[in-house]
């Protein structure tokens, strides 16, 4: 359904979904986890990159198994997500 939906937004979709790890984190500046508690266990995993690990501006429910709509719905949630966090670091950038 993931890809039905991005689909019918014209995003070509070929993702695998994999562990991250210490050096993913290392090499990034920031990683968001798309949960609070997502967020606190990246945290409790990797202490030494706390300072980059931020929670989603709100969680995102996980629709797997769920119907197309419930899909479009998290969608709705994760581009809502992604315009705070880029407001976020226009503000930030300004500063």
């Amino acid at each position: 359904n993931a890809r039905v939906v991005l689909y019918d937004l014209g995003i070509k979709f070929n993702h695998t979904s994999t562990v991250i790890s210490e050096n993913d984190l290392k090499n990034s500046d920031m990683v968001f986890g798309i949960t609070q508690n997502h967020a606190k266990t990246l945290c409790t995993m990797f202490p030494d990159q706390c300072d980059k690990i931020y929670s989603f501006p709100t969680d995102i429910s996980d629709p797997y198994g769920l119907d197309i709509d419930s899909y479009k719905a998290c969608l709705n949630e994760i581009s809502l997500g992604i315009d705070k966090i880029i407001a976020f670091l226009m503000d930030k950038n300004e500063e």
